[in-house]
């Protein structure tokens, strides 16, 4: 598969199960959509992404955009820890980790809700329990060692 570098050929791959209304349109257009790669990716040029974006309601790409910005900040954890533990050079969870978590477990959990898919909001959602609890145990630490200090 050829990767074009320069924006005039700039191409975006599209995990076609990802998107439900691009995969349906894919299929009944054909290749008039964009070419299809033989592992299931739809390659989609800067203009089928405009008429993907003129065919799709307001409140669709909102929660496309929501969905992404889930993802970014849930991923976001990942790159706090492994900036926490290279400085520390041992493995820790900064707080900062938990709260990644639990914000983006949330605005993920709502993209669920948005999709109806079951396993995504179980998935989800038993994650935000350990998320709320772990940032409990931080909420205590930091007052027992509050109460130490002023003792």
């Amino acid at each position: 598969m050829k990767i074009h570098t320069s924006w005039s050929r700039f191409s975006f791959a599209i995990l076609v199960p990802c998107f439900s209304v691009y995969a349906g349109q894919a299929r009944s257009a054909g290749a008039r959509i964009g070419k299809r790669a033989s592992w299931g990716v739809n390659r989609m040029g800067w203009t089928e992404l405009v008429h993907w974006a003129q065919r799709t309601s307001a409140a669709e790409i909102i929660w496309v955009s929501i969905g992404l910005a889930a993802q970014l900040m849930f991923s976001m954890r990942f790159i706090v820890q492994w900036i926490a533990t290279e400085r520390a050079r041992a493995s820790i969870v900064p707080e900062s980790f938990w709260y990644f978590s639990l914000f983006g477990g949330v605005l993920l959990l709502a993209y669920a809700c948005y999709r109806a898919d079951p396993v995504f909001i179980l998935g989800q959602a038993a994650g935000l329990l350990v998320y709320t609890r772990n940032i409990y145990f931080v909420w205590l630490g930091k007052q027992a060692l509050g109460s130490t200090q002023v003792a």
